[in-house]
């Protein structure tokens, strides 16, 4: 089959040609995240701030109100998943398990597929090409823009070197705890929400989102908290164990573009 066999070859000479050079538009860079300007009204602050959620290369802690003291805490929370998040090379990591809550493996994913694997021992748990970047965890852009279509009304406090938001809309903040952004619904009769936003005064880098919710029907009150730092000091590294899926080797090859 010399026919067959030249094909091949050719296919797999555009592959080392796409390893190289690539197929995506060379003149194109993914959107920078920028600081917040502190002087700005507050609702503008608060919509700067969750945007630069999606395009920074940062450091988030998600945390939840818990009873098991096993797991790392911070300010009276518990930290369910750590993220190293490198939108400016589209790759993150989440870390799992111990002394996090996360239940599962570790991850490692990028434009170019999604990898399973366990950090402490390097193992390989799963891999595919399909399940690709999914950045809706820590990219709060869906916030910022219900703000704004909600005409939400945002306040500040200024105090030791940070600017509080808190933004007004029970609508809203019942529309981040149902997972209904950008369109949530009129939230039942006697919930009570609150969303904060903490900001570096200094520098103009998001710290924390904090939603704080309480439904007619329960007695006590839960909150979620993101903490964001090392801004613009985040960088990814594919981990051991983090192997390829084959489709994910050929989007590798020819350099597949993801745009945010």
């Amino acid at each position: 089959m010399p026919a067959l066999k030249y094909v091949l070859a050719g296919v797999f000479a555009l592959l080392l040609v796409g390893a190289a050079v690539g197929v995506a538009d060379p003149f194109y860079a993914p959107p920078t995240a920028e600081p917040v300007d502190a002087s700005d009204a507050p609702r503008d602050m608060a919509v700067d701030a969750l945007d630069a959620t999606a395009h920074g290369d940062y450091r988030v802690d998600w945390a939840v109100s818990c009873d098991d003291r096993d797991w790392y805490e911070r300010d009276g929370q518990c930290v369910f998943q750590r993220y190293h998040v490198e939108h400016s090379e589209r790759e993150y990591i989440a870390d799992n398990g111990a002394p996090f809550g996360g239940v599962g493996p570790d991850v490692y994913a990028s434009e170019a597929g999604y990898a399973a694997y366990n950090a402490s021992s390097g193992e390989h748990v799963a891999s595919s090409a399909v399940l690709l970047w999914d950045n809706r965890v820590f990219n709060k852009s869906r916030i910022a823009d219900a703000v704004v279509a909600l005409n939400a009304t945002v306040t500040e406090t200024r105090g030791n070197g940070t600017v509080v938001l808190t933004v007004e809309n029970d609508r809203l903040v019942y529309g981040i705890a149902s997972n209904a952004l950008p369109n949530p619904e009129r939230p039942p009769d006697g919930f009570e929400g609150a969303l904060t936003l903490r900001v570096d005064a200094e520098t103009g880098w998001l710290q924390r989102v904090t939603t704080t919710t309480r439904y007619p029907t329960e007695n006590a009150t839960g909150s979620t908290t993101y903490y964001y730092d090392r801004w613009g000091n985040t960088t990814v590294e594919r981990p051991s164990g983090a192997d390829r899926a084959p489709l994910a080797w050929l989007r590798d090859a020819i350099n597949w573009e993801y745009r945010p």
